[in-house]
């Protein structure tokens, strides 16, 4: 991965961790990682991982491409 794409997801995670964290109305010392585990949410680093491998397989057993 490219630095310019570890930026981004990071800044992105860091926003959906505010935002989790207002949501929720959570205190300073619960964790980001506790937060997602409670909520059974995946990072946004997880998420992307998953979004890409999905969209892959779909490539390789598309019709387009066979």
């Amino acid at each position: 991965m490219q630095k310019n794409q570890i930026l981004t997801i990071n800044n992105i995670q860091v926003l959906q961790n505010i935002a989790l964290r207002k949501l929720t109305n959570a205190h300073p010392y619960v964790s980001n990682f506790s937060l997602h585990l409670d909520l059974k949410l995946k990072t946004v680093s997880d998420e992307a991982k998953c979004f890409y491998k999905r969209f892959h397989n779909h490539l390789s057993t598309h019709s387009a491409f066979k």
